[in-house]
């Protein structure tokens, strides 16, 4: 079975723009208003050209909470371009709102129901037939998923706190700018904790898919941006989605 394996991002200047390019993507607002609808594919960059730093629209989703208006396109950052032209994306907003998991017990991404959620209602929610047929299933081999017992096929996951550590780099406190997310209005209609006030206004956390201190805890990522590898209860349900795709174009 082939490998998806993570390829280290290149150190010096090509790390820092793609800093730089991130922590401006979060300063500059979330786009869950009219705007968002607004937003044509000619203003990002296009899927073969894009590049790390890039943003792209691909797929569909809820995100002005006016289902009236119809779903709005999901704007992607791209993290990596690899050799063969794929590229590693994760959303540039918190989408939804989901549990770790629906109930306080031991598990691990291989059984949680919100790597089933992402795999199955999100997906089909958000992308065509064609826009499925460009997604690679994520074939990851890494300690995690090997301490499971099984290898993970999945075609939309979450980042893993080294993962996340690796394309996001720690502020001198530890905290992360470019880390730092906003939800959707959709997000917010659904329940999603926002931090008030303050440089952080707006901020919300969001899940990764490493587990806590024990199996019934899962890292995130807080309103500053911090990794949080204790982790908080599978159960809790305030904690926003930013998944993550490989695209081969």
């Amino acid at each position: 079975m082939k490998k998806r394996t993570t390829h280290r991002s290149k150190k010096g200047k090509k790390r820092l723009l793609l800093l730089a390019v991130l922590a401006s993507l979060f300063l500059t607002g979330c786009g869950n208003s009219a705007e968002t609808k607004n937003q044509t594919d000619e203003t990002l960059t296009d899927l073969k050209a894009a590049k790390a730093g890039s943003l792209i629209a691909f797929g569909h989703y809820e995100q002005d909470n006016d289902t009236s208006n119809g779903k709005e396109p999901i704007e992607w950052i791209v993290l990596e371009k690899r050799e063969d032209g794929s590229l590693l994306v994760m959303s540039r907003y918190a989408l939804d709102v989901q549990p770790y998991h629906i109930e306080r017990k031991s598990v691990s991404w291989m059984t949680c129901t919100l790597r089933e959620w992402l795999n199955g209602s999100f997906m089909n929610t958000a992308f065509s037939t064609d826009e499925l047929a460009v997604i690679s299933t994520d074939n990851s081999s890494n300690a995690e998923y090997a301490s499971y017992g099984a290898d993970a096929e999945d075609r939309v996951f979450l980042f893993s706190k080294f993962e996340v550590r690796e394309y996001f780099a720690d502020d001198a406190d530890g905290d992360s700018v470019a880390r730092a997310c906003k939800p959707t209005a959709y997000a917010k209609a659904q329940g999603i904790w926002t931090f008030e006030g303050g440089a952080l206004d707006g901020n919300c956390r969001w899940w990764l898919r490493s587990l806590g201190d024990d199996t019934t805890n899962a890292a995130y990522v807080g309103f500053n941006g911090r990794v949080y590898d204790l982790g908080c209860m599978v159960n809790r349900d305030n904690l926003g989605i930013r998944p993550a795709l490989v695209i081969k174009p």
